[in-house]
């Protein structure tokens, strides 16, 4: 089970025996991304993860992208490609948080 606002699910549903361990996946660094990219492909300490930046991906979003691609270098150049927009989202989501 998988949800965004863990706060709305109903207590029942949560009890032991239906939900026992409890998961946040929280933004990526470059060595996470390094080895969900390298796992995904087999290929070992052939990724160069050095132009991607730090939080700037969810593990879905880093799977997703490897799934669209052919092999590791191509998925880091994608990511690459789309981390401003990423970035700029969590800054904004950031500043947001801070000024409640």
């Amino acid at each position: 089970m998988t949800t965004n606002h863990p706060e709305q699910i109903d207590p029942a549903l949560l009890r032991p025996g239906r939900v026992d361990i409890r998961q946040e996946f929280k933004r990526c660094t470059k060595p996470i991304i390094k080895e969900m990219i390298e796992f995904f492909f087999d290929q070992k300490s052939q990724i160069d993860v050095s132009q991607l930046h730090d939080y700037a991906y969810s593990p879905a979003e880093i799977i997703s992208t490897c799934m669209s691609t052919s092999n590791g270098k191509s998925t880091v150049q994608l990511l690459a490609e789309q981390a401003l927009p990423n970035v700029v989202v969590e800054a904004e989501k950031t500043l947001a948080c801070n000024e409640q």
